[in-house]
């Protein structure tokens, strides 16, 4: 990657699936989730939550391919009733990450508003840069929410 290297970026489009897949697969294994990745799952998902218009995936293109993602839920807050943006996944192919990789959050960001969202909720995986993260995201007025605990059983 070239200091001149130009970005797109863009909504989801249905042939992104496979794309798409790659990267949440490589998201899955970074991130050591549970369980095993099933990339038919990923896919039937996030088809039907974008369909249902629940569902937001960004595409960040290199040369016409893709190399980055964004993806998330917009849904009623069960409290309040008013939107939240939850943000479930975020992929940068490791040579393409840098400044331009955040022009995915912001983004984000600005389809979440637009559809109404008043609020956003990013993560931070464990393990996966956290605390660079968490300063990161602080920097974007981003405040610490909840810790998660996952077990299997």
């Amino acid at each position: 990657m070239g200091a001149r290297a130009t970005y797109t970026f863009r909504h989801f489009d249905p042939a992104d699936l496979p794309a798409l897949s790659e990267m949440g697969f490589k998201f899955f294994e970074q991130a050591k989730l549970p369980g095993n990745f099933n990339p038919r799952t990923f896919a039937t998902f996030w088809s039907d939550t974008l369909g249902g218009g629940v569902g937001i995936v960004l595409i960040m293109e290199h040369d016409g391919k893709p190399v980055g993602t964004i993806g998330g839920l917009i849904y009623p807050d069960p409290c309040t009733g008013n939107l939240n943006a939850q943000e479930m996944f975020w992929w940068v192919n490791e040579d393409h990450r840098g400044s331009a990789s955040s022009k995915l959050i912001d983004m984000f960001e600005s389809v979440a508003k637009g559809r109404g969202a008043v609020c956003i909720q990013m993560i931070a995986m464990y393990g996966m840069n956290h605390r660079a993260l968490q300063r990161y995201y602080g920097a974007r007025g981003y405040r610490p929410l909840e810790f998660a605990f996952v077990k299997e059983v």
